[in-house]
Order: C-alpha cells, then sequence, then structure tokens
C-alpha cells in the first residue's frame, strides 16, 4: 500500500450515530466544497427539521438556511467520541433562538416600510422585464432615488431578502460586487457559510466589494493599487466567489 494512501479511520470508539458516518467523514476529509457541505446539510436534514419544530410553520422555512449554517459550522468543534450528533445539534442550534427574535422584529414593521418595500419590488420587476435579469440595489437606487441602505431595510420586511451577486464584468474587473433582491436567502447567511473558508486574497475582495467588518467598498481599480494585483485577477476572483455564493444558495435554500 503506498504510504501516501488514505488510512482507515477508527470508529469503534465514535459515538456518532452509523448513519452519519460516511458523509461526515467524508466532509471532515474534504475542503468544504458546496457538493460535500451538500451532502452533509442532506444528512442532517432529520436533525435540523427536529430542530424546528418548536416555531410556527411559516417560520421554519425563514429559519431553515440559518440552521443548515449553523449545524455546519458546529461541526468544525465537533468530537465524534464525546457526543452523538443528534444531541450535540440539540444544544448547538437552540441560537436558532436569537435569529427568531430577530426575524420577528422584521415581521413588525411600520406601514411606511411595507409601503417602500412594494415599491422597490415593482420596480424590481419592471426593471427585470426590461433587462432581462434581476436588477441590482444601485439600479434599483436609480430608478427609485432611494439610497441602497433603505432598500436594503425595506427588502428584510418580508419573506424577499438579499444576497450578493456580481454584475457583468469585464475583462479588466470593471463589474462590482452589488446585492440582488430577489434571493430567497438571506446575504449574512450566505457570508456565514462561504467567508470563513476562502483565502485571504479573496476574504479582502469580499470585505472590501460588500464593506463587509467595517471595512471600505473599493471599485477594482482601486483593489487593484491596494492588494497589487491587476484588474484581471480581481475578475477571475470575483467569479470564483459568485459561484461559490451562487451555489451555497442552492444548499442553504
Amino acid at each position: 500500500m503506498s504510504d501516501n494512501a488514505a488510512q482507515p479511520v477508527d470508529t469503534s470508539k465514535w459515538r456518532l450515530e452509523p448513519a452519519y458516518h460516511a458523509p461526515f467523514q467524508t466532509w471532515q476529509a474534504s475542503k468544504r466544497t458546496p457538493a460535500d457541505n451538500a451532502a452533509m446539510v442532506k444528512a442532517l436534514g432529520p436533525a435540523i427539521d427536529k430542530s424546528l419544530l418548536r416555531f410556527e410553520a411559516n417560520d421554519r422555512l425563514a429559519l431553515r438556511p440559518k440552521a443548515k449554517v449553523l449545524a455546519l459550522k458546529a461541526l468544525n468543534k465537533y468530537d465524534p467520541k464525546q457526543t452523538n450528533l443528534n444531541t450535540y445539534f440539540t444544544q448547538q442550534l437552540q441560537k436558532l433562538n436569537r435569529e427568531y427574535n430577530s426575524t420577528q422584529q422584521i415581521i413588525h414593521v411600520s406601514e411606511n416600510k411595507n409601503y417602500d418595500r412594494q415599491r422597490v419590488l415593482t420596480a424590481a420587476s419592471e426593471i427585470e422585464a426590461e433587462l432581462g435579469r434581476a436588477p441590482t440595489t444601485y439600479e434599483l437606487s436609480d430608478r427609485l432615488h432611494m439610497s441602497p441602505g433603505k432598500i436594503q431595510k425595506a427588502m428584510s420586511a418580508g419573506n424577499a431578502v438579499s444576497h450578493g451577486t456580481f454584475e457583468a464584468t469585464d475583462a479588466e474587473g470593471g463589474g462590482s460586487l452589488q446585492p440582488s433582491v430577489l434571493s430567497p436567502v438571506k446575504f449574512d447567511t450566505i457570508v456565514d457559510l462561504i467567508y470563513p473558508d476562502l483565502n485571504s486574497l479573496d476574504k479582502l475582495i469580499m470585505e472590501h466589494e460588500f464593506g463587509l467588518y467595517g471595512k471600505r467598498k473599493l471599485s477594482a481599480a482601486e483593489l487593484s493599487r491596494k492588494l497589487k494585483i491587476s484588474q484581471a485577477t480581481i475578475s477571475l476572483r470575483k467569479k470564483h466567489i459568485q459561484d461559490l455564493m451562487d451555489r451555497s444558495v442552492n444548499v442553504l435554500r
């Protein structure tokens, strides 16, 4: 046998339920690719659904993406020799209560916010009919003369929530990362899933494109100067990040 061949894992002392062994070992050995995340989430489906039973049916739909992210993040600290996975998740997914409370605050919005949300949805539908694609927040901002921040608040007033998407990017990396308003998964939930596993360069690009964690938003030219890389490289990294984000939506929805 080759020295580089993978050695079998001794599971004799595991308290992890046998049904989880195969997906857990694959996920643990991988680089947490979207495909492996999806397989792990599918295996964890019954445990995730059980954790959501304490909420009303409509709330379960809104909380399920966050529950999936919490489940995957909890696995990073899980020791299969210490406890079974179902018990571990029962404890870890108590954090959903905080997300639920936040959701309730969003649901009880003022009449003005509901009016703003309807304006945004109407404009989004009009622009999509014109362009053949979902509009960016900046395109909506121009159409409505409403700030991007106000648009984001308006769209968090109901079931429609935002995630990030790249605009069409030219060969020089001129496009920018902007939120789309027509995704079923919250943008911050997607960030929670993919950001920790990005390399340092991609993290910086994502931070400065979105203004994450207090970072100033920068254009492609500014990023090129700051990071000392070409705009073409920035364009390629943006496409990679966008692919991860798009696939993450499919994992979490």
